[in-house]
């Protein structure tokens, strides 16, 4: 998160819409890029963390996550990274959580119109 998204993410934690009962910072999602078949495997792990979508902010609320992506004005850009990060998130780690992706995508369909009324 930048220092502008911080302030923006400090201030809901204070009165959160709903209340989070975990939350996960920076969490690294897709796969990254693969580099030739010669590079070592220090750079392939490189290769494949600096270049895997972060999330900023993934949280357990209720009975599922939202997926926040923590901007100073809401807009479509953001939308569309929660959207992506969402199906991202599905594809990453729902096999460990023994959910499914629709589950965390209907979760975050619910919880939009709140999130919206909130950035209003």
């Amino acid at each position: 998160m930048l220092a502008e998204d911080t302030a923006v993410w400090t201030k809901y934690l204070q009165s959160p819409l709903v209340p989070i009962k975990e939350l996960w910072y920076d969490v690294h999602v897709g796969k990254g890029i693969r580099l030739e078949p010669g590079a070592s495997e220090m750079d392939q792990r490189i290769a494949a963390g600096i270049t895997r979508k972060r999330i900023d902010v993934v949280c357990r609320v209720g009975g599922g996550f939202w997926v926040v992506e923590v901007k100073p004005r809401a807009n479509m850009v953001a939308l569309g990274q929660v959207i992506s990060y969402t199906w991202f998130l599905g594809l990453t780690l729902i096999p460990y959580l023994q959910s499914s992706c629709m589950g965390v995508l209907w979760t975050f369909l619910r919880a939009i119109s709140t999130i919206m009324e909130y950035c209003t």
